[in-house]
């Protein structure tokens, strides 16, 4: 493909690429390690509806691995 336009910096990339890392290696998505796999990681949790009902969508993107991604997988689970 051609790439048409630049949206964020190499500097940028390799930032929020090292902070989904550290997410998925000592953050809140610690769960998600892959033995043999260097996988970063994105959680997500959205409040749904009124407060007092306690429901949530919640969801996970990942990549492997995560200094090249060649595989991207994006989860959603609603209401949990």
């Amino acid at each position: 493909g051609t790439l048409l336009n630049k949206t964020v910096s190499e500097d940028t990339t390799d930032f929020i690429r090292n902070a989904m890392y550290a997410t998925v290696m000592q953050g809140t998505a610690t769960k998600a390690q892959v033995a043999g796999y260097t996988v970063g990681g994105k959680t997500g949790t959205a409040q749904k509806g009124i407060r007092s009902e306690h429901k949530y969508v919640v969801s996970f993107i990942g990549c492997v691995p995560y200094d090249d991604p060649q595989v991207v997988s994006y989860v959603v689970v609603d209401e949990c």
